[in-house]
């Protein structure tokens, strides 16, 4: 039988965990990215990040609108006559406004004017009547029924008056908003340039996501999902970094190269305390170097968050869930915050379906599906590199572990995966 000498053993360093409120606030404190900007076409602008607050020039619309197809006529002409109901009250069509054409005036009394959806009222007019409500005798309309003075007008002003904000700078830009910026006038808009991010994946037992029947070895397809989820936010330009094996020294040139080209180097795998996890190590040396190495999270708590200068450096677990889980509850929130960005964390109030498990003395972070049509909640439970507990789910639940278990019934707050705010 073989004796190890202790000279042989590697000793494993300690990990100083930090809660998961303590990491926050070390990421509110040391992630700083220099900021620059860009103009776009509004048509090219969706999932950017506004650098500007925009506001209303003018009002909407820009005078009273019609809210019907119908006819405007002037309330005073008709006040009188629609007491009388053994008299109707006949108007004469004096004219036609289409949607799009300037304000025109009109003279003369008990005349009327054909309106669409959306036309503007022409002066001196200031009601509306359905054509439904109306007979049309000739170029005369006969008023069948009462009407209120005003009615089926939209006021001035009545969507947004001048002046009006309507998005805040760091406002993701959506697809529902593009029609609207260009119908205001904004065929351009100040977004915030993208940072400059490369994803590093690294471990022997890794391999390309497309090679085909590889019977050994794990397929490199969490960090695509990293690289997808940084896409989505608006805020990077995400380079993905081809696999670097367990090898101190490519670990070392592979880190020291990307740290030169780009803002921010995320990288999954080694940062645990096995024989082979290289990337801690390696980081160690930079300098400050690693700020944090270890967070009460469950899954996700070898996770380290490390600086070169400036430069930022996140190491995430290899696992599939403990990477991503890491990455939407602690840095994305952290970059955003930093660019400005609101609105990115949305919660839905749901009660949790089933008894789960807890770890105690560590934050859980419990994928979830979300049931169609009712509040709840089921947790998906399983392995750290269970990558179908995020496949099946639209988001999870961050529970402090105090006691053994979090009961069926809990009222629970869902963070949602997606990082776009509504």
């Amino acid at each position: 039988m073989m004796h190890l000498n202790k000279a042989m053993v590697m000793p494993l360093p300690k990990m100083d965990m930090v809660t998961l409120d303590d990491a926050k606030k070390i990421l509110y404190e040391n992630i700083k990215l220099s900021r620059y900007f860009e103009e776009l076409d509004t048509t090219e602008s969706v999932g950017r990040v506004l650098a500007e607050s925009l506001y209303a020039q003018n009002p909407s619309p820009p005078g009273p609108r019609s809210a019907m197809d119908g006819f405007a006529f002037k309330f005073s002409d008709v006040q009188e006559l629609l007491r009388d109901a053994d008299h109707p009250v006949h108007l004469k069509i004096v004219g036609k406004v289409r949607l799009g054409e300037g304000s025109k005036n009109f003279s003369g009394e008990r005349n009327c004017v054909q309106v669409a959806t959306g036309s503007i009222v022409p002066a001196p007019f200031d009601t509306v009547v359905p054509v439904e409500n109306v007979k049309i005798d000739g170029d005369s309309i006969i008023l069948t029924k009462e009407i209120k003075k005003g009615a089926n007008i939209d006021p001035t002003g009545s969507d947004y008056p001048k002046g009006s904000e309507f998005f805040e700078s760091g406002h993701i830009i959506r697809p529902k908003d593009v029609p609207f910026l260009l119908s205001i006038g904004r065929d351009r808009v100040r977004v915030l340039k993208k940072f400059k991010v490369v994803v590093v994946p690294t471990g022997d037992e890794l391999v390309p996501y497309d090679i085909k029947n590889s019977e050994h070895g794990i397929k490199d397809s969490n960090s695509w999902g990293i690289k997808n989820l940084l896409d989505e936010s608006g805020l990077f330009q995400t380079t993905h970094h081809a696999i670097v094996p367990d090898d101190r020294e490519k670990i070392r040139e592979t880190l020291r190269k990307a740290l030169k080209r780009y803002d921010v180097v995320i990288t999954l795998g080694g940062s645990s305390f096995g024989e082979r996890d290289y990337v801690y190590r390696v980081v160690q040396e930079f300098k400050p170097g690693i700020i944090f190495h270890g967070v009460k999270i469950k899954p996700g708590m070898p996770t380290f968050f490390a600086k070169d200068g400036e430069k930022i450096i996140v190491g995430l677990p290899g696992p599939a869930v403990s990477g991503m889980m890491s990455m939407v509850e602690l840095f994305l929130p952290a970059f955003m915050h930093e660019a400005g960005i609101n609105g990115f964390e949305f919660k839905i109030k749901a009660i949790i379906a089933e008894t789960v498990k807890l770890s105690k003395g560590k934050v859980n972070l419990i994928p979830v599906a979300l049931r169609k049509g009712s509040s709840c909640a089921c947790p998906i439970t399983g392995s750290s590199s269970d990558g179908s507990r995020l496949a099946r789910a639209q988001g999870y639940i961050s529970y402090e572990g105090k006691t053994g278990f979090l009961e069926r019934g809990t009222p629970v707050n869902v963070k949602l995966f997606s990082v776009l705010p509504l």
